[in-house]
Formats: structure tokens, C-alpha cells, sequence
């Protein structure tokens, strides 16, 4: 089941719809025997539902975890640009002050 409109569901939500199935399979075991064939094919679709949300929920949680992961890995990538930064100002200072040098001659 994709997610709506390939965004991420609320996991709250998500639980309540979760509570709110629980709560109708309960209610499908209850009815009587005339409706049987009737409940047999709605608690088919039931589970179907309950299903897709738990493989919605699974989903949730691996975007949550990969945003996680991108955003360390951005932090990583931050933190070595700022030290290629500073050799790369570092060996620019050098640099000119060599020049400098090699001029006051």
C-alpha cells in the first residue's frame, strides 16, 4: 500500500485506525450465523485492511529510520567539508605568505 499521496502517515493515526479495525474484526465475530458467508467475505477485506496498515506502519518506520541515517550522513559530509575548507585556507595562507617572502627578496 502506498502511502497518501507519498507522504508520510501520522503513526498516531495510524494507530487509531489500527484500534478502529481491532474493534470491527471484534465486532464481525459477534454476528450471527444467518450472515455468515456476509461476515466471512467483510472479514476477509477486514484483514486486508489491517494488513496494508501494518505494512503502511513498516513503511513509516523505514523513512523515519533512513531520514535518520541521511541526516548523519549530512552531518558527517558537513563536518569534512568544513576540515577540507580549513586545509584548503590553511595551505592558501601558506601559500601567500611564501609569495610574499619570496618577493620581499
Amino acid at each position: 500500500m502506498q502511502l497518501c499521496m507519498n507522504s508520510p502517515v501520522d503513526p498516531a493515526l495510524l494507530q487509531l485506525v489500527q484500534q478502529e479495525i481491532k474493534s470491527l474484526e471484534d465486532n464481525l465475530d459477534k454476528l450471527s450465523v444467518e450472515f455468515e458467508e456476509e461476515r466471512a467475505k467483510v472479514r476477509q477485506e477486514v484483514l486486508k485492511v489491517a494488513a496494508d496498515l501494518e505494512e503502511m506502519k513498516q513503511s513509516v518506520l523505514r523513512l523515519k529510520n533512513g531520514q535518520q541515517n541521511l541526516e548523519c550522513r549530512t552531518s558527517e559530509v558537513e563536518g569534512r567539508v568544513n576540515d577540507i575548507e580549513e586545509r584548503i585556507n590553511a595551505f592558501e595562507g601558506k601559500f601567500v605568505y611564501k609569495e610574499k617572502e619570496e618577493h620581499t627578496f
